[in-house]
């Protein structure tokens, strides 16, 4: 039996209320999700030896928000045992609740983008097996199918 590979980027909600379940989940997770574009490329392919995951957190404001919200995004350490990675965005009205599906859509694309740009800059100077530029590029190439898809998830 084949073992199957795990995407290296994977997205984690912190989801301020009920009602917020139906609004973002569904851009990252799901049919017609960015994930669902992103997963059997980033499975497919090795990007190095020493990044196995880039956790992308996304605190999406609602009714029981705490008022720490990072105002910018939140790169973690290096985790070097677990090859692992975290960057917190704040997910806030004005940037993705407020706006249509196109600029929703956008937003992930553009945080995901972003967080391997941030974990690049950390870690580019270090002598670590990750290829940056290959994974830029399929992220790409997945974001090009996921915004030409007709706006059926608000």
């Amino acid at each position: 039996m084949q073992n199957q590979k795990e995407s290296v980027i994977k997205y984690f909600l912190w989801l301020g209320s009920e009602d917020i379940k139906e609004l973002f989940p569904p851009y990252v997770w799901g049919k017609d999700s960015f994930g669902y574009y992103t997963e059997p490329i980033l499975s497919q392919t090795s990007y190095g030896n020493d990044l196995r995951l880039l956790l992308i957190k996304y605190f999406v404001v609602g009714v029981f928000t705490p008022n720490d919200l990072p105002s910018r995004p939140i790169l973690s350490n290096y985790s070097n045992k677990n090859k692992d990675i975290t960057v917190d965005f704040a997910v806030t009205r004005e940037k993705f609740h407020n706006v249509g599906e196109r600029e929703r859509r956008e937003f992930i694309v553009n945080t995901t983008l972003q967080a391997i740009d941030m974990v690049e800059g950390r870690l580019g100077k270090r002598k670590l097996d990750i290829d940056f530029e290959n994974l830029r590029r399929d992220v790409k190439k997945a974001a090009e199918d996921y915004l030409k898809q007709p706006n059926n998830l608000a």
